[in-house]
């Protein structure tokens, strides 16, 4: 806000309380500029009070997502268990549904609204089973794959080092032949 502009001169509490009108009672520029005329004795234009609230609402948006991001960071460090948390969210809205079903059964775009959202859980964990369920299968064949080529290259050693024994030169053969005698002589039947 520029040092000159006529909302400059709201005190903390001032600028408090018209942030309250515009942002909690939903007030229009129009009766918010008359509270503030009867209440401050500030005469301002609509423009003027339009680009506060723009204003207004960025700073609010940066607040809320230095809050958000903190909470995020705190959720984050708990011990939760994400699944069982999303569970009791998910009972929760089952139970307003029925709450609204027996109590308000007029309000069908709000229990329609809390049906797709049940439905679309359920979806989602469907696909998650679903995933799951090709995760493990994949994982099965791995394992088929690794362990068969395992016992192909066991094979392949085992028939390498038959060759290699096979290729081997035999030991030199006597120059005596079978049967023969040392002195050159053959046995004779």
């Amino acid at each position: 806000m520029r040092s000159d502009s006529t909302w400059s001169a709201l005190t903390t509490e001032q600028r408090d309380m018209l942030e309250g009108w515009l942002f909690e009672e939903h007030l229009g520029y129009r009766e918010a500029l008359e509270r503030v005329q009867k209440e401050f004795g500030i005469a301002a234009s609509m423009a003027s009070l339009g680009r506060l609230y723009q204003q207004m609402a960025n700073e609010r948006m940066q607040k809320e997502f230095v809050e958000v991001k903190a909470t995020a960071g705190q959720i984050t460090e708990s011990p939760l268990d994400w699944e069982q948390l999303a569970g009791a969210g998910m009972a929760l809205v089952a139970k307003r549904l029925i709450q609204l079903a027996v109590e308000s059964p007029g309000k069908v775009k709000e229990m329609g609204s809390l049906a797709r959202v049940l439905l679309a859980n359920e979806a989602i964990l469907i696909k998650k089973r679903w995933v799951e369920f090709e995760e493990d299968r994949m994982d099965k064949e791995v394992r088929k794959a690794l362990t068969d080529m395992e016992a192909r290259k066991e094979r392949m050693l085992a028939m390498e080092a038959l060759l290699s024994v096979k290729s081997q030169p035999m030991p030199a053969a006597s120059a005596q032949p079978y049967g023969g005698t040392p002195d050159g002589e053959g046995r004779r039947a």
